[in-house]
């Protein structure tokens, strides 16, 4: 089957400068599953949310369909990495405790991985979906952000992030829905960092490749005259979580 690959020639970014998920959203999402023996995150990426994840449940199957970004993840002895795409034909059927999907959902064809999802959950288990649009800093580099998103990159994104930015309410999900707090990443960067988490978006990527200009350049620019290079500022990327139970 074939899948939409936006992130694989730049993988190593990903492990760099994508933000962790906070501690407490799966230490709530542990709360909500009877048992602890086994999770599925579908779309791993680097790993990030299954390291996490290794922490509250026996065992974590971490699937990607890009062996480039499964290459970048930190191993541990409880998370079993492999390829596959929204299907994995190795998990067994009521199997999975609590199935998760972080930043990813938006690329899947959903009525193929719902089907598995029914297949592979214990009665009861739980499947997470959460994702991150747009990072908030301050008003006057939002703004800078909101242009370089909204205007400069604008038909450049790729048609499914749609569905993130109407925060997957777009998205028809099967199970029961359950309530969910409110959660949010957050790090401390400095001005160049900023520069290369922006540096991941794939947007950037397709207009400098088919405008032969890199459009942070200008960004960079304009950013530096209210943000000095030293200095440190909160990053704060608002979760969208949809949270389900079968």
């Amino acid at each position: 089957m074939h899948f939409k690959d936006h992130f694989s020639t730049h993988s190593d970014q990903y492990q760099r400068f994508r933000p962790d998920y906070p501690d407490d959203l799966f230490h709530w999402l542990a709360t909500l599953t009877g048992s602890h023996n086994l999770a599925w995150d579908c779309a791993t990426g680097n790993g990030q949310a299954a390291k996490q994840l290794a922490v509250h449940y026996a065992q974590v199957i971490a699937t990607d369909a890009s062996w480039q970004q499964i290459s970048q993840a930190d191993p541990a002895a409880n998370i079993h990495y492999g390829l596959a795409q929204e299907t994995n034909p190795d998990i067994a059927d009521n199997s999975i405790d609590l199935v998760t999907v972080a930043q990813a959902i938006h690329w899947f064809d959903v009525s193929i991985f719902f089907t598995e999802v029914k297949r592979v959950l214990k009665p009861g288990g739980v499947l997470a979906v959460w994702g991150y649009n747009l990072l908030r800093i301050d008003s006057e580099t939002d703004s800078l952000i909101d242009h370089l998103y909204s205007v400069t990159l604008k038909d450049y994104w790729p048609e499914e992030r749609k569905l993130l930015e109407a925060g997957y309410t777009t998205i028809r999900f099967p199970f029961t829905m359950i309530d969910t707090p409110v959660f949010e990443m957050s790090r401390m960067w400095s001005r160049k960092e900023l520069l290369g988490y922006l540096d991941t978006w794939s947007a950037v990527k397709r207009y400098t490749k088919d405008n032969g200009v890199y459009p942070l350049n200008e960004f960079a620019r304009q950013l530096s005259g209210h943000w000095p290079e030293e200095q440190l500022k909160k990053i704060i990327w608002p979760l969208i979580l949809v949270v389900t139970r079968s």
